[in-house]
């Protein structure tokens, strides 16, 4: 397994603002962005720690699905606050991408399947999708022209990842942060070993969404998150936010399992979440 410590985080001298607009430039092979918002799920966090065990000494995490890690990070400290030492693992599919020189003055930043994240022309970021905004600005011209050299110049095979600078897709702070480890995985794939009943909270937050996936792949999901909780007592977050810039509050559900395996409703935040009749016992 890639130890993606050991890898540069995106930029560790972006500050908190410059930071979550450099991720909001970076969207994935599969549409998804790689965005960031602080204190985005802190009520889901205050319930979350509301409900462990005050004896509990030590609380295994893991983040499915963290993205750029901000909210991992913030959950960290919300437990360090209330006196729990953590350790956390932040997994989403891709954290890491290569920034590859093309040509003097022009790089550009692809994933771990080679697939086109940015354009970056003299150190300036160039996004290689449109919006509807640049239709009205007429910048659709240039991501075109853009996109058809940077085809041209894979076509020729210019484009060498051979010695590309790997760099690592989360948060600086999260990266930095002792008790929080990076892994690359799939929620929907064969289980690792290593996570099998391990860990005390389980969240998957903005991830199992049904306007994404489907029924059937929400509840493989769910089994899989299910197999990750350590067994009597631990925690299975489901959140959901709205979407940054759009009104609306936090939905979320807690489940706890109890003695016999079966996940019990433990709280509910705006009413819950929207994939509940997914979640068996």
């Amino acid at each position: 397994m890639l130890a993606l410590q050991d890898l540069p985080a995106i930029a560790p001298a972006l500050s908190v603002a410059a930071e979550r607009r450099a991720f909001s430039r970076l969207r994935l092979a599969d549409g998804i962005f790689k965005t960031t918002v602080a204190r985005r799920l802190g009520d889901v966090d205050t319930e979350t720690i509301r409900l462990l065990s005050p004896a509990a000494t030590r609380i295994e995490v893991i983040d499915v699905g963290a993205s750029s890690g901000t909210t991992s990070l913030e959950l960290v400290e919300a437990l360090e606050a209330a006196g729990f030492r953590s350790a956390l693992t932040l997994t989403d599919l891709s954290l890491t991408a290569r920034q590859v020189q093309v040509h003097r003055g022009y790089r550009v930043l692809v994933d771990g399947r080679g697939q086109l994240l940015q354009h970056q022309f003299l150190g300036v970021p160039i996004r290689p999708w449109r919006r509807r905004l640049d239709l009205v600005t007429q910048f659709w011209i240039v991501i075109g022209l853009a996109n058809a050299w940077y085809r041209r110049q894979a076509a020729r095979e210019q484009i060498a990842l051979t010695g590309a600078r790997r760099i690592l897709l989360v948060a600086p702070r999260a990266a930095a942060h002792p008790a929080i480890t990076c892994e690359e995985g799939d929620v929907f794939a064969t289980l690792p070993s290593t996570h099998a009943q391990r860990f005390d909270i389980v969240r998957a937050a903005n991830l199992l969404l049904p306007d994404v996936f489907s029924a059937d792949r929400i509840s493989l999901a769910i089994t899989q998150l299910k197999a990750r909780m350590r067994g009597p007592g631990a925690l299975l977050v489901l959140a959901r936010s709205p979407a940054p810039g759009r009104p609306g509050a936090n939905r979320a559900t807690i489940y706890r399992m109890d003695g016999e395996g079966a996940l019990l409703v433990a709280a509910r935040i705006g009413g819950g979440s929207e994939i509940e009749a997914l979640v068996g016992t």
